[in-house]
Parts: structure tokens; sequence; C-alpha cells
């Protein structure tokens, strides 16, 4: 999955958020891009679309290959129908992804979604892998990435036994699919839970470093653009900084 940041209306995030789960957002979402997304049909709807005079903040949601494929495609045919309405108009990933939202919270409004059982669990993992959940992640979002992963992107094809450096206690407020998902994985491979979780956080930290890795890249081609735009020059400046010892 690729991380996606979006502009999108604060009443419409918050009813988002509050009609479904967070471990469960970014899955729902995906199969909505897939399968229930409906284009704008009137002139209306499509206005409504490309209203950028709102109150926005930034979010980031998650899509899987074919989501981005489909979103392109999406972005594509409104494109076509905007062409006899507004020529010339931009239509964005950010326009598409909020009226998938707005449709979605329409759509579980209508069909909630049950909400997952919770349960405190406390494990012991290595204190260099707390150190870099605690350096991509705040404490407040551990438990959701820990459960979202586990649920909808943890795929081993081997799961080894493990032991720790430097023992580090751990609460996670885990979902009862993502205990179900971890009792699963022992029984495959052979190994302890605790096993499992650790596994799994060692390959959720590879894939928060390279999306941070990742925004930095686009924020540093962003700044560079910038100031060539503007003029400065920055290769020297760039240069020096990378020859600073």
């Amino acid at each position: 999955m690729k991380q996606v940041p979006i502009l999108i209306e604060q009443v419409q995030l918050e009813k988002f958020k509050n009609l479904l789960p967070d471990s469960m957002r970014n899955k729902l979402l995906n199969d909505f891009v897939l399968t229930k997304y409906q284009l704008p049909s009137n002139e209306v709807e499509l206005k409504k679309l490309i209203n950028d005079d709102l109150n926005t903040n930034f979010f980031k949601v998650r899509l899987k290959d074919e989501s981005l494929e489909k979103l392109e495609q999406i972005i594509a045919r409104i494109k076509l129908i905007a062409e006899s309405i507004n020529p010339g108009i931009n239509i964005t990933s950010s326009h598409v992804l909020r009226d998938v939202i707005s449709q979605m919270n329409d759509y579980y409004s209508k069909n909630p979604v049950k909400k997952p059982t919770k349960k405190t669990v406390y494990y012991i993992i290595d204190q260099v892998d707390l150190n870099s959940l605690d350096k991509y992640s705040t404490s407040y979002e551990r438990s959701k990435i820990i459960n979202e992963f586990l649920q909808h992107e943890f795929t081993p094809s081997s799961i080894q036994k493990t032991s720790v450096a430097s023992k580090a206690p751990v609460s996670l407020s885990m979902e009862k699919e993502s205990l179900d998902r971890i009792e699963e994985l022992t029984k495959k491979f052979g190994v302890k839970k605790t096993d499992v979780l650790r596994f799994a956080i060692k390959e959720l930290i590879i894939r928060l470093k390279d999306e941070h890795h990742e925004r930095i890249s686009n924020q540093l081609e962003s700044v560079i653009k910038e100031h060539q735009e503007s003029g400065y020059e920055i290769k020297n400046k760039l240069n020096q900084l990378l020859n600073n010892d």
C-alpha cells in the first residue's frame, strides 16, 4: 500500500472517523474505490466534487496498487465528464477521494459497521524496535497501526522464534481480529504469540521507515523546485550540506 495525502473538509473527516473503526478505514476505502464509488452524474454533483472553497485539513489514506490504478481511471473519466461543463478544469486525487469518503459516509450511515472488540495486552519487545515505533508514530497511533497492519498487510512466509537484547514492555489495545490473526500464525509457524507480534512490528517498522524517507524526499524535491523557480542558486548550498562533516 502507498500513503496518499488528501485535503478533506473537517466535518466529513470527523464523520468518517466516527463511522469506521481505525483498523478498517483503509481497507473499506480501498474496497469502495474498487467496487462502490459512483461517478458524478450531473452538473450539481460535479460542482460539489471540484469545490475547493472548503475548510479542509490534511488526512492520509493508504491505497493498494489496484486502487491507485482505479483512481487514475476515475480521474480520467471525470475529466471527460467535466470537459463539456467546465473545459480545462483540473481534477485531482484529493477531489475524488473526498467524494469517495463523502459517499462512504452516506453508505455506512445506512449500513453501520460493527465496532471491534478490544483488549489491552502487554508484550515484551526489543527496546530498539520500541524506539523506532516512537520515531515514526505517536504512542496514540501505535495500537491503531499495529492492528491495521496485522489484519490487512502482514502476510509472512515464515516466522522464527525471537529473543530480545534489551527488553521493553509495551501495552497495546488489540482488536479481536488482530488477536485471532496472531493465534492463527502461532499455529501455522509453531511459534509463540510474542514471536508473531515482534516479527510483525519489525516488518511494520520497515514500512514506516520507507514512508518516512519517501515523505522527506518529496518535501526536498518541492523545496528545490521552489528555490529554482525563484532563481535562487541552491546547487552549491546542497553540495555544501552534503559534504559537511
